[in-house]
């Protein structure tokens, strides 16, 4: 099954998919030059995937990436 992450700008948040649900979901707020994760949650039927894991990475490679500006 294949999965993607996806940044959601609008909402401060990045989402996990798994095919065409979304399983996941990690909430941030921006500060002056720091990103705070503030709020991770993954659906109960698929926890033990390494889905969390997943999300978290791709979610600090593009934090990364993109900086905090």
């Amino acid at each position: 099954m294949e999965t993607k992450v996806v940044h959601d700008l609008a909402n401060k948040r990045y989402e996990i998919f798994l095919e065409e649900d979304r399983v996941g979901l990690m909430d941030y707020s921006l500060m002056p030059v720091e990103i705070h994760l503030v709020h991770t949650e993954l659906d109960p039927a698929h926890q033990g995937k390494t889905l969390a894991a997943k999300l978290l990475r791709k979610s600090l490679a593009n934090i990364m990436e993109q900086g905090t500006e």
